[in-house]
């Protein structure tokens, strides 16, 4: 039970400095600090930083997305009323209990990518990984709609999927660079206009 508690403290905290400080920044000792953990119990359970930082991303983040798209999404009715719900609720999402979602420091998906994508094959896999699980919930659930009615047969659930992403990932982008949510609310609601729009 101890061993577990300590794995993941090491995990909500390196995640937490990935989030606000970026990876390069994100140091070692600083994080056995924060995470009150010896670099014995850190290796106990991770290989390394970046091993560490992995998992960060998978657990955390992945839960994230998990927590905010695939469970709201799974629904057997009125699927574009809950894609748009899904987009209202962004600004109020909690990555975990201690690290809600801060406009200054925009999305971690976003800037994660942004940072380590390019630069190392391991992290990229795991943030493409990410990116295509956000992917696949909105065509699983376009895919449903469709089945059902809601929208079009000749509404393209990829190319949707592709856009809602990247329409969201901007928005939570110009939000940070504004630190201001009212952008992303503005934003957001032109694009909820066209999600609404899909609807037969």
């Amino acid at each position: 039970m101890q061993d577990t508690k300590v794995k993941n403290q090491l995990i909500v905290t390196m995640f937490n400095s990935l989030y606000h400080k970026g990876y390069s920044a994100s140091k070692l000792n600083n994080i056995l600090d924060e995470a009150n953990v010896s670099k014995g119990g850190l290796y106990h359970h991770f290989k390394s930083k970046k091993d560490l930082a992995l998992v960060s991303i998978e657990k955390v983040l992945g839960g994230a997305i998990y927590e905010l798209w695939d469970k709201p999404l799974d629904v057997q009715s009125n699927i574009i009323e809950a894609i748009v719900k899904c987009v209202d609720s962004f600004e109020k999402f909690t990555l975990d209990d201690s690290n809600p979602f801060s406009v200054k420091s925009g999305c971690p998906l976003n800037n994660l990518s942004s940072e380590l994508s390019a630069v190392d094959e391991d992290f990229a896999k795991a943030i493409s990984a990410i990116y295509e699980n956000w992917q696949d919930a909105l065509i699983i659930a376009l895919q449903k709609a469709k089945k059902l009615g809601e929208i079009a047969d000749d509404v393209d659930e990829y190319s949707v999927s592709i856009f809602l992403i990247s329409s969201i990932e901007g928005s939570i982008a110009s939000a940070k660079v504004h630190n201001s949510i009212e952008i992303y609310k503005s934003s957001t609601q032109e694009l909820k206009k066209y999600i609404i729009a899909l609807k037969t």
